[in-house]
């Protein structure tokens, strides 16, 4: 089964300095990573050497994929109100998508993980919407799918199958841009986002529960 996120590479670093003299690798525990992090505003010698959003990331990562949802969301809390000396440090894409992606692959399955996995693309849209540079928030297609999995995961198939509906709305409003024009990067990451071929297997999977006597109507349900 094709992945919907990005390599493990792209959402945490293999070695992160998070205090003096102190490192955690990509292998690390949430719990050793809980353990080493805090102290790094306390051991931090220089502005050089205070975490990061890649620091911040990484304990997210850890967490989430202990699959303790909790963890994850707590960490990104913490990024979110964290003021570094001289720079600001505040969570981008990837903080958000690995954090909605454990509300998918949690130990308990809960009611309330699909609101947040919704609940947090909203943030990030209207995030991005208010403030223009931040395009760091801008959820992409492994957000968006990582949303309907979290919907489909709790039951939610109608819901997931509203936001991919959606997702093409603001496709189709999108004016058409030239074949021989290059977008450059930056105005390539403010467009809408095409459901692609694992956000359309995802929800049908999703239908499939429902109608797991009927496969062709969990087809139809996804596609329709």
């Amino acid at each position: 089964q094709q992945s919907i996120q990005p390599h493990a590479a792209e959402l945490r670093p293999s070695v992160v300095v998070v205090g003096s003299n102190e490192t955690t690798t990509s292998d690390t525990t949430g719990e050793e990573v809980d353990e080493v992090a805090p102290r790094s505003s306390k051991n931090a010698l220089t502005p050089a050497v205070t975490p990061d959003v890649i620091s911040f990331n990484s304990v997210i990562c850890a967490w989430a994929h202990r699959g303790n949802v909790e963890k994850a969301l707590e960490w990104l809390s913490r990024l979110q109100d964290y003021q570094a000396p001289g720079r600001s440090v505040g969570p981008d894409v990837y903080s958000y998508t690995t954090v909605i992606q454990a509300l998918t692959t949690g130990r308990r399955r809960r009611a309330e993980y699909a609101s947040k996995a919704l609940e947090l693309l909203q943030e990030m849209v209207d995030q991005s919407n208010i403030d223009s540079g931040a395009q760091r928030l801008t959820p992409n297609i492994y957000t968006y799918t990582a949303v309907v999995r979290a919907l489909c995961h709790n039951q939610q198939q109608q819901k997931a199958q509203d936001l991919v509906r959606q997702m093409w709305r603001q496709v189709e409003k999108q004016p058409e841009q030239p074949a021989n024009q290059k977008l450059e990067d930056d105005n390539e990451a403010t467009l809408p986002v095409r459901p692609n071929v694992v956000t359309y297997s995802i929800l049908i999977q999703g239908w499939a529960k429902v109608a797991s006597q009927q496969p062709e109507l969990a087809v139809r349900q996804a596609l329709g």
